[in-house]
C-alpha cells in the first residue's frame, strides 16, 4: 500500500517507516539473525522512497534492532519491540531510574543465565568466550565505547542463547537505559572486575551449571549496581562541594 508522507516532518517520517518495517518483520515471520530484504524491495512494498527506507534502517540500527554488516546486508539483531522500547524511553536517566533498572535486571537476567546454561549451543558458548577475550583485551583501555559495546554484546548473546525471543526483546527494550548507566560507572578497576564476572558466568554456562550461572549473573548485576551507586554519590558530593564555593 502506498502512503503519502508529504505533510509529515522528516523527523517523524523515519520513525513511522521504522515501525512499518518492524510490522513487516513480524508478518514475514523473520527472526533474529535473518536478513531483511534489500532497500529496493522494502521501498516497493512500503510505497516510499529508498532514501526514506535508508533513514528508517539507520534509526533501527541505532536502536539495536538491525545491524548493517559488510556488503550492506541488513541483519535482524534483536526481536523488535518498538512500543515497549518507546514507552521505556520516556523514563529519565536519573540515578533513581538507573538503580530501579538494576533491580529489574537482577531478576530477569539471572533467569537468562540459568536458561542459557541449559540451552546454549556449542557455537553460542564459543561466541561468548570470544567476547570475554575481547573484553579482557579492552579492560585497561581508557576508551569506554568499545568496552560498553562488548559488554552489551555479551548480555545480548546470552539472552539469544536461551532460545526464548521474549528475553531478547526485553533486554533490547532497556538497551538505551543500560548504555546510559554503563557510561556513568565504567572505570579501569570496574572494567577489570566486570570482565572477571563475565568469565565466571561463561564458565558456568560452558559447564552447563544452571544454578551457578544464575548466581554468577546476580552477583554481577549487584556489583555493577553498587559501583554505580558509589559513582552517583561521588557525583552528588562533588556538585554539593562546588555549590558551596
Amino acid at each position: 500500500m502506498s502512503v503519502s508522507f508529504n505533510s509529515l516532518g522528516r523527523n517523524k517520517l523515519h520513525t513511522i517507516v521504522a515501525q512499518q518495517i518492524v510490522d513487516h518483520i513480524s508478518s514475514w515471520r523473520l527472526r533474529v539473525g535473518d536478513m531483511l530484504p534489500g532497500e529496493r524491495r522494502l521501498s516497493s512494498d512500503l510505497g516510499i522512497s529508498r532514501a526514506a527506507v535508508r533513514e528508517a534502517l539507520k534509526y533501527l540500527s541505532a536502536k539495536g534492532v538491525v545491524e548493517v554488516s559488510h556488503g550492506r546486508k541488513t541483519i535482524i539483531s534483536a526481536d523488535p519491540s518498538m512500543p515497549l522500547r518507546e514507552s521505556l524511553e520516556r523514563f529519565s536517566s536519573s540515578d533513581e531510574t538507573i538503580l530501579n533498572l538494576y533491580e529489574v535486571r537482577e531478576s530477569f537476567e539471572g533467569e537468562i543465565a540459568r536458561l542459557a546454561a541449559e540451552r546454549a549451543t556449542t557455537q553460542e558458548v564459543d561466541q561468548l568466550a570470544d567476547l570475554v577475550r575481547e573484553m579482557e583485551a579492552q579492560a585497561g583501555d581508557e576508551e569506554r565505547a568499545v568496552f560498553v559495546r562488548l559488554d552489551l554484546a555479551f548480555h545480548n548473546l546470552l539472552a539469544q542463547s536461551t532460545h526464548n525471543p521474549v528475553f531478547s526483546t526485553l533486554l533490547q527494550s532497556i538497551r538505551d537505559l543500560i548504555v546510559r548507566s554503563r557510561y556513568r560507572d565504567i572505570s579501569l578497576k570496574h572494567s577489570l572486575s566486570c570482565t572477571k564476572d563475565h568469565e565466571r558466568i561463561l564458565r558456568a554456562v560452558r559447564g552447563r551449571d544452571a544454578s551457578r550461572a544464575r548466581s554468577a549473573m546476580i552477583r554481577h548485576i549487584r556489583a555493577v549496581k553498587a559501583s554505580f551507586a558509589r559513582a552517583a554519590n561521588a557525583h552528588l558530593l562533588s556538585e554539593h562541594q562546588t555549590g558551596r564555593r
